[in-house]
């Protein structure tokens, strides 16, 4: 398996540039290793987001990857190193575990807390330095921070005077507001057997553009 994440803000178009890279690297440097590739965008082992992805790579039978260049171990060491070198996210591989249940390693979960007012730039940049310092160690190895960077947000400020004399409430503008942006689930329906969800959103390059020339819609119009 291979995670990657890209840093925060980061869209799904860029994402799927790592997801295409990580691809091309499988199938033509491990081509003789590799069976098939299964990639997933917007979901990684560290949370969700257009930032986050993963690749679940099925490799050839032991019986035509003979030698220990290419065990499943000896693969991962050499994606992690070489996918390491994308510029644009943080790249790791790992093996997972031939039970269920039990990893390849002994390992434990360590927990920075931030005391005595220390806000959140300076606890980031101490977990770095605490990060640098645990992978720097012969004894301790993969040692990562589980979790997305942090996403930046938008406050957007509603002119509650203008909207009423336009006819329109709080929730018109924000329900369209949260349809365009992200997405509004509306109904179920029925294709060759099986149950399908609808939802509206925007176009992708209507997102990234401005707000201006949106029409909010009475709710009562609907």
């Amino acid at each position: 398996m291979v995670q990657y994440t890209l840093p925060a803000g980061a869209t799904a178009v860029r994402t799927a540039e790592v997801r295409r890279q990580v691809t091309d690297w499988f199938l033509t440097k491990e081509k003789a290793n590799t069976d098939v590739i299964f990639t997933v965008d917007g979901f990684s082992f560290s949370g969700s987001g257009q930032n986050a992805g993963m690749a679940f790579v099925s490799l050839k039978n032991w019986s035509q990857r003979k030698g220990d260049d290419n065990t499943a171990q000896a693969i991962a060491l050499r994606a992690t190193k070489e996918l390491g070198t994308i510029r644009d996210a943080t790249l790791f591989a790992m093996t997972p575990p031939s039970v269920d249940g039990l990893g390849q390693s002994n390992g434990f979960t360590f927990e920075l807390m931030a005391s005595g007012g220390t806000d959140r730039d300076s606890l980031m940049k101490l977990r770095s330095q605490l990060l640098a310092a645990a992978n720097q160690s012969s004894e301790l190895q993969s040692v990562r921070a589980n979790d997305l960077p942090q996403m930046p947000q938008l406050q957007v400020d509603i002119d509650n005077n203008k909207a009423v004399s336009l006819g329109l409430s709080l929730s018109d503008v924000t329900d369209t507001l949260s349809s365009a942006w992200g997405g509004t689930y509306v109904n179920d329906f029925i294709d060759r057997g099986r149950v399908k969800k609808v939802y509206i959103q925007g176009e992708s390059d209507a997102r990234a553009g401005a707000v201006g020339p949106w029409q909010m819609v009475r709710s009562r119009q609907r």
